[in-house]
């Protein structure tokens, strides 16, 4: 599981639910969809401390231009290490706002020709991202 540590910077809410924007390290920002409010959830205000968790398997690769993609959360970085198994490719990738790790098919790390130095740009779905807040 990825682990990072920010605050909550701004809440929009409707409904039931929220999108929570937090910022991390590095200048870094990050979105998460939660079905919670500063109503129902009173970690959920400006300012908290805040650990945002995604899996490994939730991060998506990416090495050019991605502009045409609905992903808001988006963190570049390069590639420390790859670890090429016949089925999986376990990324170990420093970004600005922490190290990550993304499981991606070994088929698509040939396809993209990725290698340990490679820059690249690591994207998560909102919905994907798990916010815990810090005690």
């Amino acid at each position: 599981m990825n682990q990072l540590t920010g605050h909550i910077k701004e809440i929009i809410s409707s409904g039931q639910m929220s999108i929570v924007t937090i910022q991390l390290a590095g200048q870094v920002e990050m979105q998460s969809l939660v079905i919670d409010t500063p109503a129902s959830a009173p970690y959920l205000k400006e300012g908290t401390p805040i650990q945002v968790l995604f899996k490994e398997t939730e991060t998506i690769i990416g090495t050019a231009g991605h502009s045409g993609l609905s992903i808001e959360n988006r963190i570049s970085g390069k590639i420390l290490e790859i670890k090429k198994g016949k089925l999986l490719s376990r990324l170990s990738i420093n970004t600005s706002c922490g190290n990550l790790v993304a499981l991606i098919s070994s088929t698509s790390a040939v396809l993209e020709a990725l290698t340990p130095g490679m820059t690249i740009t690591a994207m998560v779905k909102s919905n994907e991202v798990i916010l815990a807040p810090l005690a």
